[in-house]
This record gives structure tokens, sequence and C-alpha cells, in this order.
């Protein structure tokens, strides 16, 4: 992120969030990488309830831009940070990093098949 915007952007996640969404509907999604990193990396607020939904928009502009493996990313980082207890099946069946996309629908599955669960 330019040096101006780290320091008129607060690095707190409700922040960085707010400034992502903004970046990405602006289609400025080169800059909106660095952003979501230092989302990654804030501290998750106790009153805050962030939800995997509210990456979809970031993960909906990298699909339609063919930057698939790093919409991927962002599922999954989105699933880990955020404790929701969701996991996506189909990654949990390959290897790291060897997830296969095909011909299909996001991630390599159409959107009927996708199965999701509640980890204990």
């Amino acid at each position: 992120m330019r040096k101006f915007c780290r320091n008129l952007i607060p690095d707190a996640l409700v922040a960085n969030l707010k400034y992502l969404n903004f970046l990405v509907a602006r289609g400025e999604l080169d800059l909106a990488g660095p952003v979501w990193q230092r989302c990654l990396n804030n501290a998750l607020p106790a009153d805050f309830e962030w939800m995997p939904s509210s990456t979809f928009s970031y993960i909906d502009h990298l699909l339609a831009r063919m930057r698939v493996s790093e919409a991927l990313s962002v599922w999954k980082d989105v699933l880990r940070k955020t404790r929701s207890g969701l996991s996506d099946l189909r990654l949990a069946a390959k290897p790291s990093g060897a997830a296969d996309f095909g011909s299909e629908n996001l991630f390599g599955m159409a959107p009927s098949s996708m199965k999701f669960c509640r980890e204990a």
C-alpha cells in the first residue's frame, strides 16, 4: 500500500476491511492485495463478528479477472481468520496447493455441489 495511505488508514481490521472494499469496488485489485494482508495481520476485535461472506466481492472480482489462485487463497485465509467453524471439504481432500479447477465454476466445483461443514 502506498505510504500516504498507510498513514491515513488506521491499521485496524475494521478500517482495513472498509478500505479493501473501497479498492475492490474501484477495480484496484493490485492495491487490494496488500490491504488484504494487513487484514490478516490485524487482531480480531472481541466486539466484531467477521463473516466469510464479507470477502465475497473481493473473491468475485479476483475470479472475474481469472486470478483463481489468489481467490482460493483469500477464501482459505478468511475461513481460517474468521474462526467461523466453516471449512471447505474440497480443500481438505487435496494436498496443499493441489486444487483442481478444471472447467467448472467457483474453485473447481459447480455451486450446487459445494459442501461446507462446521469443524468441531
